[in-house]
């Protein structure tokens, strides 16, 4: 009946070496050795039919047959968490208030609270996405029970965990050639961000004006997508999170561009430590937590 089955372990292995984008730091984080992960990458291609990673690429992509069993994997592996954890602890119940930055909340953490919903049937949640300035105040407000933010300039006090996650520069290579060729020598680089207290809008700003670099806003939306559609029609270019990105927006990553540097991002979950339901806001951070774990390499 089952003609081809795919082991959790290769999946959670091949997503692994993926998200880190190397070999060795892949291993390092599965506590295995290089052969033996190399293994199980050879196993898992033999059973997809193909080449699954371009081992010439730095950082390790993956091929278009790979894309495929990625997202798979990233399913499976959801599903997997989700359903432990309901054999875990079916009776967990309470309401929470959950704070989620836009590009986060656009790309993955639906599904998870998706999963989440349906494994623990008796927590209640309120979602709420804005740009992480603002749900850090309100958590700080004691407004929301648990927020995933990007750092500002205060941080935070004892957040649950952190993550780094590169900033890449993102666009048409066309908005950047229009300012080369154009006969003003100070004519401004057209800019695609989120509002005002945007983490990534900050750093951003900050790299080209080090670099003495003349820009403008050309487009500022608070919706993802509203970015996307901007940046993909040639409105500017932006800067976002490079495991946040929408997979339109991935191919039009900026490489060996003359945009200066920028500072990567901390991602921190923030999560009360006073709560009416405790035992449900555990569960919820847990599930964030290996979420966020299987797709940025902790540092």
């Amino acid at each position: 009946m089952y003609s081809m089955l795919l082991p959790l372990d290769l999946l959670h292995s091949f997503l692994t070496v993926i998200t880190v984008g190397s070999m060795s730091r892949a291993c390092r984080s599965l506590g295995r050795t290089q052969a033996a992960v190399s293994l199980q990458i050879q196993r898992l291609e033999d059973l997809s039919g193909g080449k699954l990673i371009e081992r010439r690429t730095r950082p390790l992509q993956t091929t278009p047959r790979g894309e495929l069993v990625l997202q798979h994997a990233r399913d499976m592996l959801e599903m997997n968490a989700a359903f432990v954890a309901r054999l875990k602890d079916d009776e967990v119940s309470g309401s929470l208030r959950v704070g989620i930055p836009n590009d986060f909340a656009t790309r993955f953490l639906p599904r998870v609270l998706a999963a989440f919903v349906r494994s623990h049937p008796g927590i209640s949640l309120e979602v709420e996405s804005d740009i992480s300035d603002r749900l850090s105040a309100r958590f700080s407000d004691g407004e929301l029970d648990l927020v995933l933010a990007i750092r500002g300039q205060h941080g935070w006090d004892r957040p649950s965990r952190v993550w780094h996650d590169p900033l890449v520069w993102i666009g048409q290579r066309a908005a950047i050639a229009k300012k080369a060729r154009s006969h003003r020598p100070q004519s401004p680089l057209s800019l695609v961000t989120y509002p005002e207290g945007c983490g990534y809008r900050r750093r951003m700003l900050t790299a080209l004006e080090r670099n003495e670099i003349a820009h403008r806003i050309a487009y500022t939306s608070l919706d993802l997508s509203g970015l996307s559609v901007a940046v993909e029609n040639g409105l500017g270019i932006t800067a976002l999170a490079k495991h946040t990105l929408p997979t339109p927006l991935k191919s039009l990553i900026l490489t060996d561009s003359p945009l200066p540097p920028l500072e990567q991002v901390e991602i921190g979950l923030l999560c009360k430590e006073e709560s009416l339901s405790p035992r449900a806001l555990n569960t919820l951070r847990d599930s964030f937590i290996e979420a966020m774990d299987s797709r940025l390499f902790q540092t």
